[in-house]
């Protein structure tokens, strides 16, 4: 049974000269084999999947530096994962006039990317904590008493030998059909629909944001 968190965000960060354009984000891996050249490794592809407003004023998808800070317990591994940066980014949008409800111009576009890498693991027996910080939210979020100050935590946590008993895992990954719009008073449907490439059960939970008293960008 995996447990499926859907989105850990965290409060902190109160540098006022990074931008706000990310509007959510999914990190993830995929096991792919033993590490033929490291006895006693394995090799992951990690992968980070970031939104952005398309109106967001911020830095653009392709300008992302995308840091992921590996920890085994609570023991940072001896360096960040850079994802190498990317081209390909795709746009989700949906037809507002299809809403009546709506009032006012209002949009519902984000454009998509995503950040891979292939790294090679020691073979833990507690295993491995994946983690993305991200300064800020997107200006367009009005009912935040300090949005400069809300940022976002991207977590993923790879299951140590005594958890899996000398198994390999890969984790759930989100189906990213399109956006969703709601209407107060109006009913309306979310789909967190997954996939886990080992064909495990996922169960979900919401759980309390987590806070923090300051850092930069690419703490971890």
């Amino acid at each position: 049974m995996k447990f499926f968190r859907l989105l850990l965000l965290l409060l902190l960060f109160s540098n006022l000269s990074y931008a706000r354009h990310i509007a959510g984000g999914e990190l993830y891996y995929n096991y792919v084999s033993p590490d033929a050249t490291r006895a006693n490794n394995s090799i992951y592809v990690i992968t980070l999947r970031l939104f952005r407003e398309c109106n967001s004023g911020g830095p653009t998808l392709e300008a992302e530096q995308a840091t992921v800070g590996i920890y085994e317990g609570d023991i940072l591994f001896p360096s960040h994962d850079i994802l190498p940066r990317t081209t390909d980014v795709n746009t989700i949008s949906l037809n507002t006039a299809a809403f009546p409800c709506l009032v006012g111009n209002v949009g519902a576009c984000y454009q998509v990317a995503q950040y891979s890498a292939t790294i090679s693991l020691p073979n833990s027996a507690i295993g491995y904590t994946l983690s993305r910080l991200g300064c800020c939210r997107v200006d367009f979020i009005t009912n935040l008493a300090q949005p400069v100050s809300v940022g976002s935590n991207y977590v993923t946590r790879i299951p140590g030998r005594i958890a899996l008993a000398g198994g390999v895992n890969s984790s759930p990954q989100f189906n990213v059909k399109d956006t969703a719009l709601i209407c107060s008073q109006k009913k309306f449907t979310l789909d967190f629909g997954a996939i886990d490439p080992d064909g495990d059960s996922l169960t979900y939970s919401f759980c309390e944001a987590f806070s923090s008293p300051g850092g930069n960008q690419n703490a971890t």
